[in-house]
């Protein structure tokens, strides 16, 4: 490529050159060209196939390979095509984990869905390798991700939201175990502040309204305590003692 590159600069090598060696050669790169572009497809068709959550960051060397190659004067239009459709794959491979992660989320704020978090980690880590597709397919990547982010963080806040709207007191302690499911998504999640460093600060704002919803109560049941060191007193206090204790019951499991 190089060779070719520097005969067709130079005016001086190319009138010792005989024209049929020439474009002969010219022949034989572009048969090299094709070639080499298809080995290239192979290879980015097996790491995607694989989809072992690995297999984006080695594809960034045959892109820039192909990108190079297309450049290359004479193989532009013959390899173009190449470039954009394995360029393609990459962007629809990475829109695909979007799309599995947003259909992930959406189980969270639905009862009884089981909701896969380590998928949706593994899908976001894929995701942050990915960066690199910016360098041949503009905004693809920030547009995603921030349609990503921006739905994590949009699901923290309606859990927040959820959680401030449930009542609790001794008289619906079974709503302690409501709570607490809300606040055991965002910490299962935990590790995903790694990537998005705005989860620590939901996180820490979703654990403190659980706290300001069971402590006070806690509260009322350490007054209740004193007042029921007699028999009388225990048993004019009976009916508070029994909702205090169903209350710690549900705070234990």
């Amino acid at each position: 490529i190089e060779k070719v590159q520097i005969i067709k600069g130079s005016v001086s090598l190319q009138n010792h050159l005989n024209q049929a060696d020439f474009d002969a050669f010219s022949t034989d790169l572009v048969s090299l060209g094709l070639g080499r572009m298809g080995s290239i497809e192979q290879r980015i068709d097996q790491l995607l196939d694989a989809k072992d959550g690995r297999s984006i960051a080695p594809i960034e060397p045959l892109i820039e390979e192909m990108s190079m190659i297309k450049e290359v004067p004479g193989l532009e239009t013959r390899t173009f095509e190449f470039y954009f459709r394995n360029s393609s794959k990459v962007v629809d491979y990475i829109m695909s984990l979007k799309v599995e992660m947003l259909n992930e989320l959406a189980r969270v704020s639905q009862d009884g869905q089981r909701v896969n978090y380590q998928k949706i980690y593994n899908n976001l880590m894929v995701l942050q390798s990915a960066e690199w597709i910016s360098k041949f397919r503009g905004n693809v990547y920030a547009d995603l991700m921030y349609t990503v982010k921006d739905s994590i963080l949009e699901r923290f806040k309606i859990l927040r939201n959820e959680l401030e709207g449930v009542q609790i007191n001794m008289n619906n302690a079974n709503n302690i175990k409501m709570a607490y499911q809300k606040v055991s998504i965002i910490k299962d999640m935990r590790a995903f502040e790694g990537i998005i460093p705005e989860l620590d600060s939901q996180r820490d704002m979703l654990e403190k309204v659980f706290d300001s919803k069971v402590h006070p109560v806690l509260t009322k049941i350490d007054q209740l305590i004193p007042k029921c060191k007699t028999m009388q007193e225990l048993s004019f206090e009976m009916k508070k003692v029994e909702k205090a204790i169903g209350y710690l019951e549900a705070c234990m499991t």
